[in-house]
């Protein structure tokens, strides 16, 4: 099956649980799965005193416990073995169905609790380079690892890194052969709390191809990106300098050659020596710096290719 090639918005990571009714349930699906799944063994917890059975199953995660069946993995690897392709919304519902079928349970019945949306953007520079340009967002925790950027709070995940890298540690050479060399992933993940987050009493597997549901992951997506702080670039030096506007070029290129995120780091220190009111005042004014006023092509480039592709998902 010939894959879209990056271009859509599709769901990746997925966690559900099956909650069994009956004792009878555990004990069908517990003997069910045993001889199937890989890697499996069968262990007991403090708290049960029947045993829980975990593996694999076509490429996810299976546990199976007195209590119900969690199953947690990617789907569009499930489905075609990576997540550099994109899965169209009915492709990821035919892999859903497959995998509920071979589980033999109803997993459109199941409880979601985590739902990761991502991309793979072709980009025209080293995707680390773009990493600057992500400044600081409101209610999120921003850092950095070796070829990836997070943000991250208590109920969700945004992280942008170098897919190539990633493809490249796990040696599947058959992929990087139809991969291009600057490959931008990028992914929303809600890990906790979904229904608060979606504003539902309960969300289960039938929501996730559920056409409205899909196109608010799509919006929540593209809001959760617009709401990071885009770095600028600066504005070349002009002529008949005044006193002031040297003080702003030479702050401004200071952060530049810094690095916006090295200097938020050092905002945030400062930031209880302030006194009343002037802390405000201090950002405000290094935001406005109007020698750090134009929008870096990089970003430039990154806000298209995103708009692009949620137009193409909806």
């Amino acid at each position: 099956m010939i894959k879209l090639p990056i271009h859509i918005l599709t769901i990746d990571t997925i966690k559900l649980f099956y909650r069994f009714y009956n004792i009878d349930k555990y004990f069908s699906s517990f003997n069910f799965l045993e001889s199937k799944l890989e890697k499996a063994k069968s262990i007991h917890r403090k708290d049960d005193t029947l045993p829980t059975l975990s593996g694999y199953y076509m490429g996810m995660q299976i546990l199976v416990s007195p209590k119900g069946l969690t199953v947690r993995g990617s789907l569009c690897k499930s489905a075609i073995g990576n997540n550099y392709y994109s899965l169209t919304r009915e492709e990821m519902k035919d892999a859903f169905v497959r995998l509920s079928d071979a589980l033999q349970i109803s997993l459109i019945d199941a409880q979601v609790l985590r739902i990761d949306i991502g991309v793979c953007i072709l980009m025209q520079y080293p995707t680390e380079s773009y990493f600057q340009s992500l400044g600081s967002c409101k209610d999120y925790e921003c850092w950095e690892r070796t070829h990836s950027h997070y943000y991250e709070n208590t109920n969700r995940t945004m992280i942008f890194y170098n897919k190539r890298r990633e493809v490249e540690s796990k040696r599947d050479f058959h992929l990087l052969e139809e991969m291009g060399q600057n490959i931008l992933r990028i992914e929303l993940r809600f890990t906790k709390d979904l229904p608060r987050q979606f504003n539902k009493q309960k969300i289960t597997g039938e929501d996730l191809f559920n056409p409205t549901f899909f196109n608010g992951l799509i919006n929540r997506f593209k809001s959760e990106y617009d709401k990071i702080h885009k770095n600028k670039t600066l504005q070349p030096v002009k002529d008949n300098l005044s006193s002031g506007d040297g003080i702003d070029f030479t702050l401004s290129n200071l952060i530049e050659l810094q690095g916006q995120n090295s200097i938020n780091k050092i905002i945030a220190v400062l930031r209880p020596k302030f006194k009343r009111g002037a802390f405000l005042r201090y950002s405000n004014k290094l935001k406005r710096l109007k020698n750090l006023s134009f929008e870096s092509p990089l970003i430039t480039e990154l806000n298209s290719k995103i708009s692009e592709i949620i137009e193409l998902t909806y």
